[in-house]
């Protein structure tokens, strides 16, 4: 039953990415933040939200919601950090790329708990074999888009 909970959760996702990107203004989110702009004359007032916050309208739409990784939206200011000059994670950053997060945990958490309820493994006594498979799958995730932005795009890095 997990398996189908964690399989909607990825579609759920996957549709909220594709809305963000292709029909934000069509979406209750985007038809509330249109709204809202609408009475505010000067998009700039929008500077008093923290832009890094489900509650911003720059974290909502995607073609603005890009520059919220660098230090006040702008690129040539670098990234935001955490501390001990950590990139700050791109995935909370904007709303695609948390949708995208979250739509891969559940592909892969799907995967997991799918092979152990077929295997008739108790998780309860193998929980650690269920996190590493997760870690693993989830390591293999990163390094196969590594390797696919490397062939799609040329001198780029």
């Amino acid at each position: 039953m997990e398996t189908l909970i964690l399989i909607f959760i990825a579609v759920l996702s996957n549709r909220m990415m594709d809305s963000l990107d292709h029909h934000w203004s069509k979406t209750r989110i985007g038809q509330y933040w249109l709204k809202k702009m609408q009475k505010i004359p000067v998009w700039p007032e929008f500077a008093s939200y923290s832009y890094l916050s489900i509650h911003s309208p720059f974290w909502w739409n995607l073609k603005e919601g890009w520059k919220n990784k660098y230090v006040n939206r702008d690129p040539s200011r670098g990234r935001h950090k955490l501390s001990l000059g950590v990139l700050y994670p791109v995935q909370f950053t904007d709303a695609w790329h948390f949708f995208k997060m979250l739509m891969i945990f559940s592909m892969i958490g799907a995967v997991v708990s799918y092979n152990y309820y077929w295997l008739n493994i108790d998780d309860s006594v193998f929980i650690i074999p269920i996190l590493a498979h997760f870690v693993i799958y989830g390591v293999w995730w990163n390094v196969s888009w590594s390797i696919c932005k490397l062939i799609l795009y040329k001198n780029r890095k």
